[in-house]
């Protein structure tokens, strides 16, 4: 018998908060001074996966899922770092979310620095991409004394 997804009752996240009197008020914008007018980007960058990537069965835990199949971020982590390639100077992995998950082996489509986690139907969950750390590059980063000289 196929695992099912647990289902929820638990109510949807609103852009609104109700205040003392019952009247919606808006949320305050917490994250505009750490944004510092960057914006979030909304549109998948990762291709589709291709025929000839290798195929890995990956083991979903019921602790790695919440109750409205979302993955925890820590579980991707986990991917890249056993299948996919690290770097000498660290890597930058983004993760594309597509859908939900399930509870129960799942397969994962690696190529090169990308790898694509399937849902049993076939249809992709998530990516995940890894590419090198370029550290002149990284936002924040602090000189080290001997690149100052």
């Amino acid at each position: 018998m196929p695992r099912q997804r647990p289902r929820t009752s638990a109510p949807t996240a609103s852009r609104s908060r109700q205040s003392g009197s019952g009247a919606a008020r808006p949320l305050a914008n917490t994250s505009a001074e750490s944004a510092a007018g960057r914006r979030a980007r909304s549109s998948l960058r990762h291709p589709p996966p291709p025929a000839a990537a290798e195929r890995i069965d990956w083991e979903f835990r019921a602790a790695d899922i919440d109750v409205a199949g979302h993955v925890n971020n820590a579980v991707y982590w986990q991917i890249a770092e056993q299948h996919l390639p690290a770097a000498a100077g660290g890597v930058e992995i983004e993760i594309e979310f597509r859908g939900g998950a399930v509870i129960g082996t799942a397969t994962l489509l690696r190529q090169g620095g990308i790898l694509w986690v399937l849902d049993r139907e076939g249809s992709v969950s998530a990516s995940v991409s890894t590419r090198p750390l370029d550290r002149q590059a990284s936002p924040g980063r602090r000189q080290t004394e001997e690149e100052s000289e």
